[in-house]
């Protein structure tokens, strides 16, 4: 049985067209590697008439055909192209010149036709075939020694497509990611160079080992690494408050103004130091300073200095906490100030004296005071009275008994 030319076919399914099943055979976009035989793959039933494989979506005149089995087409013949017998399309050596649209036509026996647009994207793989870590030499596994805050940078060179890539860990609380900036650079043959670079932060503690990996987005390509942050604890291991001996607990008897000093001594990598209590409106702290000594084995001392003044007279004993927002390290101590009551009676004389001075007298206490006074008067002259009449009537009774006595 001999079939009408492509031509002739394609005039009748311009207007018989109908959708079906083999719209699902093919991968809409597929990816094929730069100078290797490629393959853009679909799988069609084999109860077709025709295969027609077009360079764009406007052409009309096929690379490669299939009637009957029989294969055909300027692309066939210049050897560029083949078709598989399931009706996948055969790049014999995929170049740039491939990465576009495809369309394919597919007819079957009882006249159904189908038209699918697949998009070739061609590829070349970086050189090396993985993300490159700054500092790991090339290597898909590596240790960096690293402080608590710190630079990464990953690359693929000489990729294509242009691709994302991204920094990612299973252990999100322990290390954030910030101000992350990526550089894409296209070459003349239509490779490119990408560079991710990231800050990043190691929440410690307890963890000071943290696995990251650089990956693309749309390809598995990754690189695992770990990034590794030496600790050295302090000593003692916790902060030493001036004045407590060394104690984790202790109290201060202090002014109503002072100075406090907390420090930590031997430790790396560095960390901060905050002076904080709970009773925020006991205690005011000012003028705060630190001082960082680094020794020649990479620990330091640190030292915060702060001067403070307590909120009299509500308040005069305030419980302060030294500690490290880096670590789980604290002291705590009290500050006791003596609150003494007023020293001398002339102090309280003066302040009755103002009470009574600011009090002002009713209306009729001067009309009140002469009567007071004098019967004040009255009752003193009647007590010397009482008091005259007992002695006479003491003294006068004795002489009587005298005169009866001779």
């Amino acid at each position: 049985m001999k079939y009408p030319t492509t031509a002739l076919l394609l005039g009748t399914v311009l207007t018989t067209f109908v959708f079906s099943d083999a719209k699902d055979a093919c991968n809409l976009t597929q990816y094929l590697e730069f100078g290797r035989r490629g393959v853009v793959n679909c799988g069609f039933e084999e109860d077709f008439i025709l295969i027609a494989w077009f360079n764009s979506t406007t052409d009309v005149q096929p690379l490669v055909e299939m009637v009957d089995s029989v294969k055909s087409g300027r692309g066939y013949d210049s050897g560029e192209f083949d078709i598989y017998p399931n009706g996948s399309l055969i790049i014999n050596e995929v170049n740039f010149q491939h990465d576009h649209p495809f369309m394919v036509w597919v007819v079957d026996k009882l006249g159904t036709a189908t038209s699918i647009v697949i998009h070739v994207v061609v590829t070349v793989p970086p050189n090396p075939p993985y993300p490159v870590v700054e500092g790991c030499d090339n290597d898909r596994y590596c240790v960096l020694e690293v402080g608590r805050e710190g630079v990464v940078t990953c690359s693929l060179r000489g990729i294509r497509p242009e691709v994302q890539l991204e920094l990612t860990t299973f252990q999100s609380d322990i290390i954030d990611f910030w101000n992350e900036q990526l550089v894409v650079t296209e070459h003349t043959n239509g490779t490119y160079d990408i560079s991710l670079t990231s800050d990043f932060t190691i929440n410690l503690p307890p963890f000071n080992r943290v696995t990251v990996v650089c990956r693309t987005l749309s390809y598995e390509l990754s690189t695992q690494f770990d990034l590794l942050y030496h600790i050295v604890p302090p000593n003692p291991p916790y902060p030493v408050v001036a004045g407590c001996d060394n104690d984790r607990y202790c109290v201060l008897e202090v002014g109503r103004e002072g100075v406090l000093t907390c420090s930590l001594r031997g430790i790396h990598p560095l960390a901060r130091l905050e002076l904080t209590t709970f009773q925020s409106d006991s205690i005011d702290f000012w003028n705060e300073q630190l001082v960082v000594t680094v020794h020649t084995n990479g620990t330091s001392d640190i030292s915060l200095t702060s001067g403070f003044t307590l909120n009299l007279p509500l308040f005069n004993r305030v419980t302060v906490v030294c500690r490290t927002p880096d670590y789980e390290m604290s002291t705590q101590f009290d500050l006791l100030y003596h609150i003494d009551p007023p020293s001398t009676t002339h102090d309280l004389d003066d302040s009755l004296s103002s009470t009574t001075y600011l009090r002002q007298k009713p209306a009729n206490e001067k009309i009140r005071s002469p009567v007071l006074i004098g019967t004040t008067l009255v009752a003193i002259i009647l007590i010397v009275t009482m008091i005259g009449i007992v002695f006479y009537t003491a003294r006068h009774g004795s002489k009587m008994e005298n005169l009866q006595n001779l």
